[in-house]
């Protein structure tokens, strides 16, 4: 693809697809942007979502110790990571629904 604007929409297309909820974080933390299961999981919109901070998210309901400690401790030193546990019920998510996984890769922006 030659256009980048047709490789965004082809990557996000793709996103869309994933059943479980996704969002996607830049270096401070802040929603770039999240797919369609994530949106319908917590009951939330695109427009609350995005550019903002992730522990503003839900009224402060991501704002939770572990996943504190895994974005801003962990993440920043190491390149990569799977299967980092995080367990927290939300108030906005289905009833009986808990989060509690977390799968990071590092993505080079560079190019």
């Amino acid at each position: 693809m030659k256009n980048p604007d047709d490789a965004r929409i082809f990557a996000e297309s793709i996103v869309d697809t994933i059943r479980e909820a996704l969002i996607v974080l830049d270096e401070s933390l802040r929603v770039i942007s999240a797919n369609k299961s994530f949106y319908n999981q917590f009951k939330v919109q695109k427009e609350e979502t995005e550019s903002r901070l992730i522990y503003k998210l839900g009224n402060g309901q991501w704002d939770i110790p572990d996943l504190r400690k895994a974005l801003e401790e962990i993440i920043p030193q190491k390149c990569s990571f799977n299967d980092y546990e995080v367990t927290h019920k939300f108030e906005t998510a289905c009833p009986g629904w808990e989060w509690s996984e977390i799968y990071e890769k590092n993505v080079d922006s560079r190019r």
